[in-house]
């Protein structure tokens, strides 16, 4: 995804970005965990995605966990 920039997902979409992004089967399976916390992101639980050091990491919909993500990103 180099040089492309995601700003909203469709609910309806949401499965196929996922598997276009790799993280689609993993989320299926229970692998993804949330950037800040830790937790097992479901994707019930699924509030955002992020490029992280050249990867894409998710966020779970802890209100926390996005105030942490957007702390660090104005830092």
């Amino acid at each position: 995804m180099t040089g492309e920039s995601i700003r909203a997902v469709h609910d309806d979409d949401l499965d196929a970005v996922l598997d276009r992004l790799g993280l689609g089967r993993h989320l299926r399976a229970g692998e993804l965990k949330c950037k800040i916390c830790g937790a097992i992101v479901t994707r019930e639980t699924l509030q955002a995605l992020f490029p992280d050091s050249g990867t894409i990491k998710v966020l779970c919909n802890n209100v926390s966990c996005m105030k942490e993500l957007i702390r660090g990103r104005e830092g």
